[in-house]
């Protein structure tokens, strides 16, 4: 009787997934629209990619005046845009661009927090919110 020798193939990935370009923080008037971008590369495959606002995800669908506009560059490369027509107070706040890798779901990347101050129509009173 034969013997069968079996050995294990083991492969590693040296590939730091990284958050290339972040959401910047912005000051908007109440009324206006904002957009915040996250450029995220090195996820083997091209990572899905999510926002939060104060730490709550953001679907599309909580609100007609969200958008999210994602794009595949590459096969490790992905960008996402987080758009809000007619910003009101509530959206004041920390956004966080959150890329998680479809493969190893633990693998996640957060970019780091973009503060969006929205100045009311009262911002000459000194009213304004920024969480």
């Amino acid at each position: 009787m034969q013997a069968l020798h079996l050995s294990a193939l083991s492969l590693s990935l040296d590939i730091t997934s990284t958050i290339a370009r972040g959401p910047e923080s912005q000051s908007v008037s109440e009324g206006d629209d904002v957009h915040f971008l996250c450029l995220h590369s090195n996820s083997l495959p091209a990572a899905n990619l999510y926002w939060t606002h104060n730490s709550q995800e953001i679907s599309p669908g909580d609100s007609p005046r969200l958008r999210v506009s994602t794009s595949v560059l590459s096969s490790t490369q992905v960008t996402s845009t987080l758009s809000i027509s007619a910003v009101e107070l509530n959206d004041a706040g920390q956004y966080v661009c959150l890329a998680v890798n479809p493969v190893l779901l633990g693998n996640a990347v957060e970019s780091d927090p973009a503060t969006l101050t929205v100045q009311g129509e009262w911002a000459g009173q000194g009213v304004s919110r920024a969480h």
